[in-house]
């Protein structure tokens, strides 16, 4: 049964402020996939916690869990014009832009646990070599998370934009090795692809940066983070999954301790050279 079954199937036994919070999720399902819950809760004079128990009382974990079910439904297919003028209010553009990302930064922040953040963050810093992947609009995200890491410890190369000699590298992979895919909405093919091909023939443990678990490559991550990516224009926010990045950056840092801080202190005097 999905959602709007259900809301359908309890709408008669709701209070008055349920039914309109049950209103908004039928009527207005496109922005209740993006917008925080604090967004609705704004929007409709009611309180988070009650927008809460409404999703309990449907059988779900929390809004999280609903939020994910009309993003699948909506934001894959959802083209750029399309997402433009879902956009288009009398709200003032920079005012908008700053209440979004500050949302997406909460929502990131509420949907990983720090038990997810240190399992991620051991499994890069217990790593023998680390190939990270990420094209179109996550290609440089990527690229910025491998050149810290690499700097951290000397083992990560960055595979974008390679033109398929990154499987010459992949190939060679071995359980000691991790692999970092980072994909957002509308995720690029040749990110799954690549991911695929370690899912199906290398042991290497897969780490996955992306927006929900219902996203292609979350199936076949040994560890998955999650970022919200809500945008107050026809792109899709990427603040959430910097971060993801900037987070396992110093959690692996520190973890790494001594090591990293001499690597460090080498390649500031390379760049005090240069």
């Amino acid at each position: 049964m999905d959602l709007f079954q259900r809301i359908n199937n309890l709408y008669d036994q709701l209070p008055k402020k349920k039914q309109k919070i049950a209103r908004y999720f039928l009527d207005e399902w496109q922005k209740a996939s993006f917008y925080s819950i604090r967004q609705i809760a704004e929007q409709l004079g009611v309180s988070v916690s009650l927008i809460v128990q409404f999703c309990l009382q449907l059988g779900y974990s929390g809004f999280q869990e609903v939020k994910e079910e009309l993003q699948g439904i909506t934001s894959v297919h959802m083209g750029r014009h399309e997402r433009l003028l879902r956009q288009q209010d009398d709200q003032p553009i920079p005012r908008k832009v700053l209440h979004t990302e500050l949302a997406n930064l909460e929502q990131t922040f509420l949907a990983n646990s720090p038990e997810a953040f240190a399992a991620a963050a051991q499994l890069l810093a217990g790593a023998r070599r680390i190939y990270v992947y990420g094209s179109r609009t996550t290609g440089a995200i990527a690229s910025i998370l491998a050149m810290h890491l690499n700097e951290l410890s000397g083992n990560t190369l960055f595979l974008g934009n390679m033109m398929g000699a990154e499987y010459d590298y992949l190939r060679n992979l071995s359980e000691e090795d991790v692999f970092v895919a980072v994909t957002i909405p509308r995720y690029a093919a040749p990110t799954y692809q690549t991911t695929n091909y370690v899912y199906t023939n290398c042991n290497a443990k897969i780490l996955v940066l992306t927006d929900k678990r219902s996203a292609p490559v979350a199936r076949m991550a040994d560890h998955a983070l999650f970022a919200c990516t809500e945008s107050a224009s026809f792109t899709y926010s990427q603040q959430g999954v910097l971060l993801l990045v900037n987070t396992l950056i110093a959690m692996t840092a520190d973890i790494i301790g001594e090591s990293a801080y001499e690597n460090l202190k080498k390649q500031d005097s390379l760049d005090f050279l240069l």
